[in-house]
């Protein structure tokens, strides 16, 4: 950023350079990272009769238990949903992550 004011300044298109006044190592810092909890062995079995209840949206109740049955993280399931739109979704089979098997999709 501050090239692109060194440039500007250089040109008379700006007067000083704002980004001199910030200091990077506070300002790019990331913010803090939160795991979402695991669900305990003895809340497993409600949890699962629960998404099995879920009666307010078909596509969330599926999406839940697909997930439930193959691991696959939310993020793996959005990446899915944008290949199937495209019409291109092909089933690459299990992958082992950290001890668990989970079923992910490629192109």
């Amino acid at each position: 950023m501050r090239a692109v004011f060194q440039y500007g300044i250089i040109h008379g298109a700006c007067d000083r350079d704002p980004a001199a006044d910030i200091d990077s190592a506070t300002a790019l810092k990331g913010a803090p990272v939160t795991h979402q909890a695991r669900v305990s062995q003895l809340k497993l079995p409600q949890l699962l009769l629960d998404v099995d209840a879920y009666q307010s949206d078909a596509v969330t109740r599926l999406a839940l238990q697909f997930m439930t049955l193959t691991f696959a993280r939310t993020t793996e399931m959005i990446q899915v949903g944008d290949k199937l739109g495209a019409g291109c979704f092909s089933f690459a089979g299990p992958v082992i992550r950290r001890g668990f098997v989970s079923m992910v999709g490629s192109s």
